[in-house]
């Protein structure tokens, strides 16, 4: 049974298209990939074969060609051009020790008529997410298409670590009000905590991510489902959170239950991390099969819990012999 009731919605991506550069360690070789979050959110939403609708910001520099990747698949990528051919360049560098985030070198244009693009939905509910960039934009973009799309919107979108800052405060808070739906991992959860946001939360279906550990999400306030991964051997973590993303949003639009959302989106976003950028993420063609061996496997009990007491040290317990 599909608990979030979307499966009559249309999917909408707002977000960048670029490149993502990443400085390799030892001899410090350099790999140029296809990235931004539409590209990666779209590779998660390509891995269960799902339709969706790509609106992207992206630089006029940018190989088209690589966007043939889509082209045979159920997602339609709308490009909206930006000027400046180093626009959408993300550096990340691994040649730094103990390195944990990457550098953007431009976040591009932000176009605020994505409204008059989505007017042609007008009669299809819409689920629409407003991928990574400052919040002052997400919520321009939300603002836009709140004023000029007359059909039923649902948002989406996912809180960035950087951006929770104490002047962004009232951008957060008023975007946190206007999504259904979030997604942020466990640092950026404990962020929001620490500024006293958690509250906001709770009407919400909320994914938070826990690295190599696994994944909960929650549903007014308290935890609805959760998974435990196995980590696969990383090359790079940068956009598995954004394929999570798309898979996991294509899951829901597709009917999937929250469990066998979170199995299908963590195999897509493990199987992302091991190499660099998302182009080699695939369809999974035996979905049923991952999500009935997960509910064999899952051999842990969850401890209910809600937004406030969460903590992903302890929500995993190993059960007695006689619970297994």
């Amino acid at each position: 049974m599909n608990v979030v009731g979307l499966t009559n919605y249309n999917l909408v991506i707002i977000g960048s298209i670029g490149y993502d550069v990443y400085i390799t360690g030892g001899n410090n070789k350099i790999i140029f990939a296809p990235g931004g979050f539409a590209w990666h959110c779209a590779s998660g939403i390509l891995s269960v074969d799902a339709k969706a609708t790509v609106l992207a910001n992206i630089t006029r520099g940018f190989n088209r060609n690589l966007l043939k990747r889509f082209k045979n698949t159920k997602i339609n990528v709308a490009v909206n051009n930006s000027s400046d051919i180093f626009e959408n360049a993300y550096i990340f560098d691994f040649s730094i020790p103990n390195y944990t985030s990457g550098i953007s070198y431009s976040e591009g244009i932000p176009d605020n008529k994505f409204s008059s693009f989505l007017k042609k939905f007008a009669k299809t509910p819409q689920i629409i997410h407003v991928g990574t960039t400052n919040p002052g934009t997400i919520l321009i973009r939300i603002l836009d298409i709140e004023a000029n799309v007359h059909s039923k919107v649902k948002f989406s979108s996912n809180i960035y670590l950087p951006y929770i800052t104490k002047p962004n405060l009232p951008h957060l808070s008023q975007i946190i009000k206007k999504c259904s739906i979030l997604f942020m991992n466990y640092e950026e959860l404990l962020r929001l905590r620490k500024f006293g946001l958690q509250s906001l939360l709770k009407n919400k279906l909320l994914f938070v991510t826990c690295g190599k550990i696994g994944t909960a999400v929650f549903k007014n306030g308290k935890l609805a489902s959760s998974q435990l991964i196995t980590p696969k051997s990383e090359v790079s973590a940068i956009g598995a959170g954004d394929v999570f993303i798309g898979a996991c949003l294509a899951c829901l639009v597709k009917g999937y239950d929250l469990f066998s959302s979170l199995v299908l989106a963590n195999n897509t976003a493990s199987n992302s991390v091991t190499a660099y950028g998302t182009s080699h993420v695939k369809r999974i063609y035996s979905p049923e099969i991952l999500i009935k061996r997960a509910m064999t496997d899952q051999k842990i009990i969850f401890r209910q819990c809600t937004i406030e007491s969460f903590r992903k040290a302890t929500i995993f317990i190993r059960p007695k012999p006689s619970q297994v």
